[in-house]
Formats: C-alpha cells, sequence, structure tokens
C-alpha cells in the first residue's frame, strides 16, 4: 500500500470520502437550502470585472457563466487551452447587456455572446488595433454542442495573435 493511500485510509471519514471522490474524478453534490441559494444568488467573483495587471487578453461574458458550474467550467477549460496563467486573463462579466466598468485597452479579445457590451464600450481605434474573436454564449454553446466548432476556431486565433504579440 503506497503511502497516499494510507493516509487517506487514516483520515476522517467525511475527509477520507472527500479525497476518494476527487482521486476518482467525481464531484460531490449537495441539497440546496434556502440560506445556500440566497448567498449563491450574487457570487462575489462575479460581481465585479478582473483585470490583472499583466493582463493579454479579455474575456467579455454573460455574468450568468460565471455562477453556473458547467458554465464556468466550459469557460476555464477553453481559457486552459490558450496557455495563459490567470493573471493574463481579464474576466468582464456583462449584466443587463453592459459592462460593469470599461474594458481595458487589449491586443486580444474572446467574447461569449455579448458583442454589443463590448463594441459599445471600447474606442473604434482600439477595436480596430485588437483581435476580436466572436463565440456563442457558454449556455447556447452546451445546448448545441456542435456549436462549440466556432469556439474551437475562435481559440485559435486568438493563440496565433497572442503568440504573435509576444
Amino acid at each position: 500500500m503506497s503511502a497516499a493511500a494510507a493516509s487517506v485510509r487514516n483520515a476522517a471519514p467525511a475527509a477520507r470520502r472527500a479525497a476518494l471522490l476527487r482521486a476518482l474524478g467525481l464531484t460531490p453534490y449537495r441539497l440546496r437550502t434556502a440560506a445556500a441559494g440566497a448567498a449563491a444568488a450574487a457570487p462575489a467573483h462575479a460581481a465585479a470585472a478582473v483585470v490583472p495587471a499583466g493582463a493579454r487578453i479579455a474575456v467579455v461574458l454573460p455574468a450568468e457563466a460565471l455562477e453556473t458550474p458547467r458554465q464556468r467550467a466550459l469557460v476555464d477549460a477553453a481559457l486552459a487551452w490558450l496557455g495563459l496563467g490567470t493573471d493574463a486573463i481579464a474576466l468582464l462579466p456583462v449584466r443587463a447587456g453592459a459592462l460593469a466598468a470599461p474594458p481595458p485597452r487589449l491586443s486580444a479579445y474572446l467574447v461569449f455572446g455579448e458583442a454589443r457590451a463590448l463594441g459599445g464600450d471600447l474606442p473604434a481605434a482600439a477595436q480596430a488595433a485588437a483581435t476580436i474573436e466572436l463565440v456563442d454564449a457558454p449556455a447556447d454553446l452546451l445546448a448545441a454542442p456542435a456549436r462549440k466548432r466556432t469556439l474551437w476556431r475562435a481559440l485559435k486565433t486568438l493563440r496565433r495573435a497572442l503568440r504573435k504579440s509576444g
């Protein structure tokens, strides 16, 4: 028996169960309660734009995509393929058709279903100089998997543009 397996076996039952589920790649689900549902209605990470100092790409997406686990997983997987760290990605959530803050001027933008929000806030000169890729909203991509082809094409274009810009 390996040392890791021995440590899991000696752990508390709840911790052991969680470690075994993680090892199997399973996500445990819990029933929601009224208090937990109210707390989850407005998570902190979706409330405002997150723009790191060294951002190289901005991702404009519906705020619901940050709040829904399946949609967030899709966005995270797509961004992971670009090979950038979290410090190089600016997440710009859109609520009621508008960005919470003006978008930063970057060389690349990935827009998930909210093109009007970016177009209205980003000056025309910045739009002309940047690589902007438009794809369907994450909910639409999950509903119709054939649409993921447009996401794949957009990611390839953005990856090429990011490599050129250094």
